[in-house]
């Protein structure tokens, strides 16, 4: 998160020298949308992101994530050829991204989990929970940030399906747990897996007796 932030201001000090008040014109948009994401911990909705997309060609994916190019143009990219029910204009870097197969991979992620429950976590609307997972509408950076952290992911391969090594590990850890690992899980396994034996058969102990606790 504090990348995206770290690359917004880049951007604000390059087209607009670090004014915020002008990056707003340029996108033509009320300044204090800008201060938004730049002091206030908020992030661009998906209507936001593709305006900024459209009006600077600034490429989604290296705002979001750093990966790919900085730049880019619709004339000369890709197509996801093989994604059903695309809708014409919806770039991911430079892939035409399907929504339809965007909603189904957001929808494995929250696997059993209730909309309310992701609507808590992720701190985005029922309703744009539901529309993303319709195919309808584009995941906003805020939404996106959740779903790979949860689902152990990133957001190339939610867009894209692309990343086959993270998809088949999301997949094997659903298989094996019933939902992919989150990152405070993956967090405590690594700690688990690097601990000595007695530190080991510590942790199980005290894990043993709370359990024992929740079930009296």
């Amino acid at each position: 998160m504090e990348g995206f932030r770290e690359r917004l201001d880049s951007l604000i000090r390059e087209l607009a020298g670090g004014k915020e008040s002008r990056f707003a014109q340029m996108l033509e948009i009320k300044p204090e949308n800008v201060n938004k994401w730049t002091n206030r911990g908020s992030f661009p909705s998906a209507e936001q992101l593709k305006n900024i997309s459209k009006k600077l060609g600034i490429n989604i994916n290296w705002l979001l994530t750093g990966e790919g190019a900085r730049n880019f143009s619709p004339s000369t990219a890709k197509k996801d050829e093989n994604a059903k029910g695309r809708k014409k204009g919806e770039f991911w870097g430079d892939i035409e991204v399907s929504l339809p197969s965007v909603g189904e991979r957001l929808k494995n992620i929250r696997a059993k989990l209730g909309y309310q429950q992701v609507s808590a976590a992720a701190g985005v609307p029922v309703s744009t929970i539901k529309a993303c997972e319709a195919g309808k509408q584009m995941p906003d950076a805020q939404y996106l940030y959740w779903a790979a952290g949860y689902g152990y992911t990133n957001a190339t391969w939610i867009m894209t399906g692309e990343n086959p090594d993270d998809e088949k590990l999301a997949a094997e850890e659903k298989a094996r747990y019933g939902q992919p690992i989150t990152p405070d899980e993956r967090e405590l396994l690594n700690l688990y897996r690097d601990a000595p034996k007695d530190a080991q058969e510590a942790a199980k102990a005290v894990l043993k007796v709370y359990q024992k606790g929740r079930k009296a």
